[in-house]
């Protein structure tokens, strides 16, 4: 179990801000990932419009169903509201090999992170966030928080893996990675 490093996130957000400038960016995540998740402070300061949303279950499976575009974090609870959106154009996705099987219409543009090895199982124990004595009680290392934040964007891989609504989600251009990076100052 892993999760994306910073980059991925900061990269999809802002291409997709490119391609719908103006658009609402909601970062949907459960109370205690703002403890668990060190990226979620990190994006909040490079993306100050995004509005955090911390609700019951139910509440956010609402909003992820509601939701046009996704960039999922690599979750079952994300990546299952893909099924039960009706409204779904776009999805953007760490290596996510169920994402392909579901031949949904929508496009998918899948990132892989190489050298990353960010592996909660390799750090934290298999199955445990927090309950080994060497981990944090934020759930994470210093070494795996670290690669999380500090992986760097020009390694990020993006394929397209599918196009069914007419590009709706697209992979960076040449040279994009390197702009947004300037851009934004991360």
């Amino acid at each position: 179990m892993w999760q994306p490093p910073l980059a991925f996130y900061v990269v999809a957000i802002a291409v997709h801000l490119t391609m719908y400038p103006g658009s609402r960016v909601f970062l949907i995540t459960e109370p205690s990932s703002s403890l668990l998740n060190p990226c979620l402070g990190y994006l909040k300061d490079i993306f100050p419009m995004a509005e955090t949303v911390m609700s019951t279950a139910m509440q956010d499976l609402y909003e992820l169903v509601q939701a046009r575009h996704m960039i999922l974090s690599r979750s079952t609870f994300s990546w299952m509201a893909t099924f039960f959106s009706k409204s779904l154009q776009s999805v953007v996705s760490p290596e996510l090999v169920p994402a392909r099987w579901s031949e949904a219409p929508y496009d998918l543009v899948e990132y892989s992170f190489p050298g990353y090895v960010a592996l909660l199982d390799h750090h934290a124990g298999k199955g445990s966030w927090s309950v080994h004595p060497e981990v944090e009680v934020n759930g994470f290392e210093i070494n795996l928080r670290d690669q999380m934040i500090a992986f760097p964007p020009h390694l990020l891989r993006c394929q397209k893996i599918s196009h069914h609504v007419g590009g709706t989600a697209r992979c960076p251009k040449d040279g994009e990675v390197q702009d947004i990076v300037e851009r934004l100052g991360f």
